[in-house]
């Protein structure tokens, strides 16, 4: 039985900046919606190898993105809104390509 491989993929490594966002802008108090059910405790999260885990994250930084709109991830003042940006413009340029626009 061959090892799998620990290499994150690329839908991986996306989807753990998106957790590393989260936790940023929840550290600065800003409101994050997360779904139901879900308290909002990502401590634990590990989306290596974990589907549900990778979409929540990827879902919940969407959902951030749209509800703030492009005034506030635009903002290049502040390094993570600067890396909410970079992670923006490939999140909708994924989701063009895969016909989810």
């Amino acid at each position: 039985m061959p090892c799998s491989d620990p290499t994150p993929s690329g839908r991986e490594e996306r989807a753990a900046i998106a957790l590393k966002l989260i936790i940023d802008f929840k550290t600065l108090g800003e409101d994050i919606n997360y779904p139901d059910g879900f308290n909002g405790d990502i401590s634990g999260y590990s989306i290596f190898g974990s589907d549900k885990y990778l979409n929540e994250a990827t879902n919940i930084l969407c959902s951030f993105c749209k509800i703030k709109g492009e005034d506030f991830i635009y903002n290049g003042r502040f390094k993570e809104r600067r890396r909410l940006a970079d992670w923006w413009d490939e999140h909708k340029e994924i989701d063009k390509r895969e016909g989810r626009s």
